[in-house]
């Protein structure tokens, strides 16, 4: 089997990735979440059926949840609560166990914090950066009732998200 990024065949992995299944060789499949992992004679310990496979990671149907996502503007508000409460950069980067550097970069906008860390930022400054989206993906997936999302699908959901926020 070809790998479908970058064409090799020897393609031993089936990866999911954007939502996208596809086959992918050793080198390749680290860029997605590996669904199912396809063994070639000899590499499978007591069989020695060729193009056997094992599950690696085998997910149920979850019920969708609502997303998390930082608001827009979340580094200016980060800046601008800092700067209220009267903190340096340093201190304030001290304080949540941060680097400076870094913590400069998302109050730029440079960098995304995680959202654990974007958690620990609101609790410290006492304001809100992450938001539930209530029409997130999994949403969007669960009234199709199908499991599969078009690119359309998507497209509609990202213009109807910013002509909420616009």
């Amino acid at each position: 089997m070809d790998c479908d990024i970058c064409g090799k065949k020897d393609a031993s992995f089936i990866i999911q990735v954007e939502g996208a299944r596809m086959a992918a060789c050793k080198g390749c499949a680290y860029h997605g979440k590996i669904l199912l992992a396809l063994e070639e004679e000899g590499e499978e310990k007591g069989s020695g059926a060729k193009g056997a496979h094992r599950e690696i990671r085998a997910h149920a149907p979850r019920a969708p949840r609502a997303e998390e996502d930082l608001v827009e503007g979340y580094g200016m508000r980060i800046k601008t609560a800092r700067e209220r409460k009267g903190l340096k950069i340093e201190d304030f980067a001290r304080q949540i166990s941060q680097k400076a550097n870094y913590l400069d970069m998302i109050e730029r906008e440079g960098t995304r914090p995680s959202i654990e860390l974007a958690k620990k930022i609101e609790k410290a400054l006492g304001i809100r950066l992450v938001e539930k989206e209530e029409e997130g993906i999994g949403a969007a997936i669960a009234k199709k009732g199908t499991g599969d999302m078009s690119l359309l699908d998507m497209l509609e959901m990202q213009n109807k998200k910013k002509d909420k926020k616009g």
